[in-house]
């Protein structure tokens, strides 16, 4: 699914206003089936050719000793596995080409009459993936900038100016005498 969201934005007076749009990660969902009838003139079948190893892996899975290896059930493992990797994978379609795709939700649907087969549905996401880069600025000179400090000056010996009684300082300094510690 191809989506575009429009942002609206709420005004004292009047309609809300749009003034921003995007697109949204684009969504397809899969809906098929796998067969547990055989594929003999398949060459390569990857469902039917299992392996030793597999074997071991399905006995480890299953403690009771249980394997049942039909090209149903290895599909529907692959499936959930492709979806706990979380890897993203390319799907095509005849209309698309969509990259960057995850599966993002597997249902399946089996019943008495479908119980040799796996029908599922899978809806797949695209992921939106960003890219990071660290740039290099130059060195910072030490000391203060030009606007932080003016040149030094010599201003020679400042005489200093009694406090007039009544005046603010005059009074600030007599709170501060008032409020000491003994």
């Amino acid at each position: 699914m191809s989506e575009l969201e429009v942002t609206d934005s709420p005004v004292e007076a009047g309609s809300p206003i749009s003034d921003h749009a995007f697109m949204l990660p684009v969504r397809v969902t899969i809906s098929a089936g796998v067969s547990d009838t055989p594929l003999k003139e398949l060459q390569n079948d990857s469902f039917t050719a299992i392996t030793p190893a597999q074997i071991e892996k399905l006995r480890e899975i299953s403690p009771n000793g249980f394997i049942y290896d039909s090209r149903s059930r290895q599909a529907w493992q692959k499936l959930i596995a492709l979806q706990q990797s979380a890897e993203p994978f390319v799907i095509v379609t005849g209309l698309k080409l969509y990259r960057n795709m995850v599966v993002k939700k597997l249902s399946v649907s089996q019943d008495k009459d479908s119980s040799n087969s796996l029908i599922f549905t899978a809806e797949c996401r695209e992921v939106i993936i960003a890219s990071t880069e660290i740039a290099k600025y130059p060195e910072r000179k030490l000391g203060p900038t030009a606007r932080q400090a003016g040149p030094v000056r010599d201003k020679g010996e400042q005489q200093g100016t009694e406090v007039k009684p009544g005046s603010l300082s005059a009074k600030l300094l007599d709170f501060i005498r008032s409020h000491q510690t003994k």
